[in-house]
């Protein structure tokens, strides 16, 4: 989840869920903590949780005769963990925790404020440990990769009751994450450990803990057995729909439309009820230049979150692809699927869904209505200033050139904005140069 880019356009529904890697590049100082999503996106979505990797029995191992991989996390269903990793950890609430209590299940949910995912994903984790604290369920947040103590104490004071259990903050290169994060091969964030009697249960996403799954991990030990082989068993099938439609991907970005459609009809078999269908259907009569029946297909599209997809991967590929021509009266009709959309949605408090529309009805032909939603653009920005990141120069420089008859693009629009961004965190001429925020990730 990087920072470099910030072409906001609408994301579209993914097939997994939402996750963050660690940080590697300082962000401007201005960067603020991630905000929490509304309520409709409580349940985060693109990459899969982390598999669940069961322990292989000793004498199996030993049969085998081969060498470990390296890659394969060492700490995994089973093994023993040590509550004394975070006896260097700093409790911003709540806490400390010393010892396991005998026959209780831990959640240890693994986050930090610049995890858009994260963020999301905290007001489920709080009703778990609402709902189930005096069942046996404990839930703690284990703050990881980021600097800065103040900053995550200001975000959990203003969570309040939002965020009502235990957190830790561990910081980086911590022993929590040399002797958990590490061992367990965790690449992203949110992720949570389950724990009972010292040892490790499983490790999922936390919107994978749901009533049923935790409601079984309280029930014993067979149905914790039976929790864990039931996420397994449904990531192993997200990952199998998610390798169908990465081939399908790249078969489409090399035109290879036989492998699209092999791909697409393993989809329709596997999951038929897949929101990617639908784009994937329109993908495929778009690489063969049926512009017709493309057209057709979009117009007669039922309302829902497959329309909804397909309209925003294709307005994607339309403005931001460079390489591949659409006849106007195809772009037309994306136009105005995607103004219909966005007139529906909460995207309208976003200023780039205009200029993705502008440049839409631009490459239809219709200049008047391209520019009017370019100057909705520039009044957008400035109506959502207080809660939006986004400088307002960008989007008044895109109007001013299509105005004067330039034509920027979308992705001209994100350099700017960029570049703006970056010029207002430098420190100013002969001031003191403000102390780096955490990098995003």
């Amino acid at each position: 989840m990087k920072n470099s880019s910030v072409l906001l356009i609408p994301s579209a529904i993914a097939l997994g869920l939402a996750s963050c890697k660690p940080k590697e590049n300082p962000a401007p100082a201005a960067a603020e903590p991630a905000k929490e999503a509304p309520a409709a996106a409580a349940k985060p979505a693109s990459v899969p949780a982390k598999k669940i990797t069961p322990e292989l029995p000793k004498d199996q191992a030993d049969e085998d005769g081969e060498a470990a991989d390296p890659n394969t996390p060492s700490l995994k269903a089973g093994s023993e963990v040590r509550v004394e990793s975070l006896a260097s950890a700093t409790w911003v609430q709540g806490g400390p925790l010393t010892a396991f209590e005998p026959g209780k299940v831990y959640i240890f949910e693994c986050w930090a404020t610049w995890c858009g995912p994260c963020v999301a994903a905290i007001p489920h984790v709080n009703d778990l440990h609402k709902r189930y604290a005096e069942k046996g369920l404990r839930v703690y947040g284990i703050n990881v990769w980021e600097d800065g103590l103040e900053k995550v104490t200001e975000f959990v004071k203003r969570k309040g009751e939002g965020m009502s259990y235990p957190v830790a903050y561990t910081g980086k290169d911590s022993a929590f994450e040399k002797e958990w994060l590490k061992p367990a091969g965790v690449k992203g964030i949110p992720h949570a450990f389950v724990v009972r009697d010292g040892k490790l249960i499983m490790t999922t996403h936390p919107m994978q803990l749901t009533d049923q799954v935790v409601e079984a991990l309280l029930s014993g030990e067979e149905g914790a057995r039976k929790a864990a082989a039931d996420i397994q068993s449904a990531q192993e099938s997200r990952e199998r729909l998610n390798s169908i439609i990465r081939t399908f991907r790249t078969a489409a970005a090399s035109g290879n439309t036989a492998l699209m459609n092999e791909k697409l009809g393993e989809l329709e078999k596997s999951a038929p009820d897949s929101p990617y269908i639908a784009s994937m259907k329109l993908d495929v009569l778009i690489a063969d230049k049926n512009w017709s029946a493309a057209s057709k297909a979009l117009e007669e599209m039922p309302d829902g979150p497959s329309r909804q997809m397909s309209i925003q991967m294709t307005a994607n590929k339309v403005c931001l692809q460079g390489n591949q021509e659409f006849p106007a009266e195809f772009v037309k009709t994306l136009a105005s699927g995607f103004e219909k959309q966005l007139a529906a949605t909460e995207s309208t408090r976003n200023p780039m869904s205009f200029v993705m529309l502008s440049a839409l009805q631009g490459k239809a032909g219709d200049k008047d209505a391209s520019l009017a939603n370019a100057k909705k653009a520039v009044e957008t920005a400035k109506q959502v200033k207080s809660a939006n990141p986004l400088p307002i120069e960008p989007f008044e420089r895109y109007a001013k050139g299509l105005d004067a008859g330039e034509n920027p693009t979308v992705l001209d629009v994100s350099k700017w904005i960029r570049e703006a961004m970056a010029k207002s965190a430098a420190p100013a001429p002969d001031a003191p140069a403000a102390a780096p925020a955490p990098a995003k990730p």
